[in-house]
């Protein structure tokens, strides 16, 4: 009784972290529409790239495959930031965007919860 309360609790979390990602990405592809993307350079079109679209691709991906999807939302955030910093003038490498590494963690470490557990066919309905 008490490990499918903590599943539920686990599945609540994960699709709480997916909806999270879409939503953030649209939010994110919201911004971007005003654009004049005729004055973007090379950098902020691949920081474009990597945020909004692989984040937003990701986060869908995750819904069906949690692994892929996290990876892909592990690598969207890593690109962004190493095209930040290639694209920072001062010299100063930063990291911008580090929280949007903890809904990535967090499906893959759901992923490898449910594996382990055999519960992969649970749901939130269940």
């Amino acid at each position: 009784m008490k490990s499918e309360t903590w599943l539920k609790i686990i599945n609540i979390l994960s699709w709480a972290i997916r909806a999270f990602t879409i939503l953030f990405s649209g939010f994110m592809l919201v911004l971007f529409i005003g654009q004049d993307f005729q004055l973007l350079s090379d950098v902020e079109v691949a920081m474009f790239v990597f945020i909004p679209l692989l984040y937003l691709i990701g986060g869908i991906v995750s819904l069906f495959r949690e692994l892929i999807g996290g990876l892909m939302l592990f690598v969207s955030v890593v690109g962004f930031n190493i095209a930040n910093n290639i694209g920072n003038s001062n010299g100063v490498i930063d990291f911008p965007f580090w929280f949007l590494l903890i809904p990535a963690f967090m499906i893959v470490v759901h992923w490898a919860f449910t594996k382990q557990s055999g519960n992969t066919q649970k749901s939130v309905s269940d």
